[in-house]
């Protein structure tokens, strides 16, 4: 059994929102000070990893080792339902089968419930000690426009190249003779890396980086991006992204 009480509405929207585009089943498993999630998406080319802290919550009451595996996207929209100065309760039955959702209002309750989920094969995702030789701190914003800004030359081809090198960090596309690259800031590289990697599933996961701190990136010509959010005390949620690899 678990009960969790928290306040911070517009985090858990920003995390539950995103995940539910990447990884649409995930295990949590409740520590003593963390919930910590973790998973590859069903395509096997991006994996994500969650550590929601305990500091998140107002109350975190969690029986050690206990595991429960949710559908993100029904988790996602009902704190759709929830205001930012709202109140949200999350508590599970004796079995973990039913978890209990309550949001509280000045003036109301609204209570929901969903079955966990049993008996889903999850993948165990990488390891995030990989060595890359490039890595980026960036602002989610700037990353987002740049990236949308090189789709403009071909809407079919949702793939985008990363280029570090000569003092520059360039978002890159070509195709149908059409060029865009989007210069973002000065950086010191001792040799070139680039590597093309999905847009979309890059965007996806930007949209989780909306209430972090710190944004990072880092990755090796190709090789698999590791992209990662995190803020001092709530939570810290990173990715890797498989590259594509195209044949001379």
């Amino acid at each position: 059994m678990f009960y969790l009480k928290t306040n911070k509405i517009s985090m858990l929207k920003s995390i539950f929102g995103g995940l539910s585009n990447l990884c649409p089943e995930l295990k949590f498993v409740f520590e003593k000070n963390y919930i910590r999630a973790s998973a590859l998406n069903r395509a096997n080319i991006s994996a994500s990893f969650v550590r929601i802290l305990k500091f998140m919550f107002t109350e975190y009451d969690v029986d050690s080792n206990n595991e429960v595996m949710l559908n993100t996207h029904d988790v996602a929209m009902i704190l759709k339902q929830a205001k930012d100065d709202d109140v949200v309760e999350f508590k599970s039955d004796e079995n973990n089968a039913v978890l209990k959702i309550t949001i509280t209002t000045d003036k109301k309750k609204k209570e929901y419930e969903i079955n966990t989920l049993s008996d889903i094969q999850v993948n165990s995702p990488p390891t995030d000690d990989m060595e890359l030789k490039f890595k980026y701190n960036f602002d989610r914003d700037n990353l987002i426009n740049a990236i949308n800004s090189t789709l403009i030359v071909d809407t079919k081809d949702n793939t985008v190249m990363f280029k570090a090198g000569k003092g520059t960090f360039n978002i890159f596309k070509q195709a149908n003779n059409k060029k865009a690259n989007v210069c973002l800031d000065f950086v010191q590289v001792k040799e070139e890396h680039k590597s093309k990697y999905n847009s979309t599933e890059l965007l996806n996961m930007l949209a989780l980086g909306k209430e972090a701190t710190y944004c990072s990136l880092k990755y090796s010509s190709d090789m698999p991006l590791i992209m990662s959010f995190e803020t001092k005390d709530f939570f810290k949620i990173w990715f890797f992204l498989a590259p594509i690899v195209e044949n001379d």
